[in-house]
């Protein structure tokens, strides 16, 4: 209410230029608290009946707040994107049962296969699409190219998620293959998009910049990464005071957080890639208390990673980047089906298990971000496809599940009929 009545007067500023640059902030106001409210009261009743999982919704307003200039710098937004990032890559190593993971066959053998056909494939594909097309610098097209491959690798259980909420008594082992499967996708996506985000290097040279990799380099700042990101967890560890209130605790864990991420951004290391590893290192008795700690706050910070993920939107060229999309859906589409079909021989894995695991989410989102480290169109382009790949699967992938659950047995189809009537 408050915006909508600043509005008027700022338009009747006229001619004082101080009111102009007020007029974008009030709208982008207005803008996001309408989209929340909206999103509470309308998305989420959407969401259950029609079954898609909300976040479009946000991109798309972290698009129109770009249009009306509401963020004029990146320098203005990046801090709140960098706390983001790193909360999501906290929260994700804390609940990793990292020695539970590998021992399940099934699931590993299906993120490996993923890594080589989805992961490597996609990423040797579009790497070769964005030197011809786009940017004419191989070393940058290879590492947004195999970026953009890791982006497709990322998976959410955002639709298992939404089809518990319309299925509370479902009960399948293929969800808890899904579930552990996409652990591991994420685990190798990290990995393998941290490795190359730490080859890649700019200099200036007589005021022009020439960017390259450098493959030995990057491979030892990913190992020291890792080992800072365990030694910080020890740290922390030492803050911990158990009669500390809950209030204190969280302070002390976002100002850590802080920091962390922030230091990682200052000497370009991978920030997701340094807190999952934070994360990794906390011991068990402190992991459940802070998971806990921090579980209230996860949709507000994945909220900020989809509103400014549609901000940081650059203009692309519409022809190029709308045939790239499509064959990038496509054959994210495709390289999953041949994964899961390769999986399936001589295991207990269905061959269309990929249909319950095509879902990408904060993940993906968070490693789309390092985009903003590297520069060039290349980047500009990659890291539009990864966005616009992120909305489209995320609003379909619940119905594959769905109808994967239903063939499968698990699901009824008459009850399902009958919930969405």
């Amino acid at each position: 209410m408050v915006s909508l009545l600043l509005i008027p007067q700022a338009f009747a500023g006229g001619g004082d230029s101080s009111a102009a640059p007020m007029v974008p902030l009030l709208w982008g106001l207005f803008l996001v608290g309408f989209v929340y409210i909206t999103a509470h009261f309308v998305v989420e009743r959407l969401q259950k009946r029609y079954l898609f999982a909300s976040g479009v919704e946000y991109i798309a307003l972290g698009v129109g707040l770009s249009y009306l200039a509401v963020f004029h710098h990146r320098e203005t937004y990046i801090p709140a994107v960098t706390f983001a990032v790193g909360w999501i890559g906290l929260m994700f190593g804390l609940k990793l049962p990292f020695r539970q993971l590998f021992r399940n066959g099934a699931a590993l053998r299906l993120a490996l296969t993923e890594f080589v056909f989805v992961g490597l494939g996609l990423g040797a594909i579009f790497s070769a699409l964005l030197y011809f097309f786009v940017e004419a610098n191989l070393a940058s097209c290879i590492i947004c190219g195999g970026i953009l491959g890791a982006t497709a690798l990322a998976t959410s259980s955002s639709a298992i998620d939404v089809v518990y909420q319309r299925f509370p008594t479902v009960e399948s082992h293929v969800i808890n293959l899904l579930h552990q499967g996409t652990k591991i996708n994420n685990i190798i996506s990290i990995l393998f998009f941290s490795v190359l985000l730490c080859t890649y290097r700019r200099e200036h040279i007589l005021g022009d910049m020439y960017q390259h990799a450098q493959l030995e380099g990057g491979m030892l700042i990913a190992l020291v990464t890792i080992v800072f990101g365990y030694l910080l967890s020890k740290l922390y560890s030492v803050f911990l005071i158990e009669n500390d209130s809950e209030n204190s605790r969280f302070l002390a864990i976002t100002g850590f957080i802080c920091f962390a991420a922030g230091a990682a951004v200052y000497v370009e290391i991978p920030v997701l890639l340094l807190m999952m590893f934070m994360g990794l290192g906390f011991a068990k008795k402190h992991k459940e208390s802070i998971i806990s700690m921090m579980q209230g706050s996860q949709k507000p910070v994945i909220l900020i990673l989809l509103i400014f993920a549609g901000v940081q939107l650059e203009n692309v060229a519409l022809g190029t980047a709308s045939w790239m999309l499509l064959g990038f859906l496509v054959l994210r589409f495709l390289s999953k089906a041949l994964a899961s079909w390769l999986s399936s021989y001589g295991s207990t894995i269905r061959a269309d298990i990929f249909r319950g695991n095509l879902a990408q989410g904060e993940i993906s989102l968070a490693i789309a971000f390092s985009f903003q480290l590297i520069d060039g169109p290349a980047a500009d382009m990659a890291y539009a496809l990864a966005i616009a790949s992120v909305a489209f699967y995320e609003f379909l992938s619940p119905r594959w599940l769905r109808d994967l659950l239903i063939d499968i047995g698990e699901i009824r189809e008459d009850i399902a009929i009958i919930r969405e009537g």
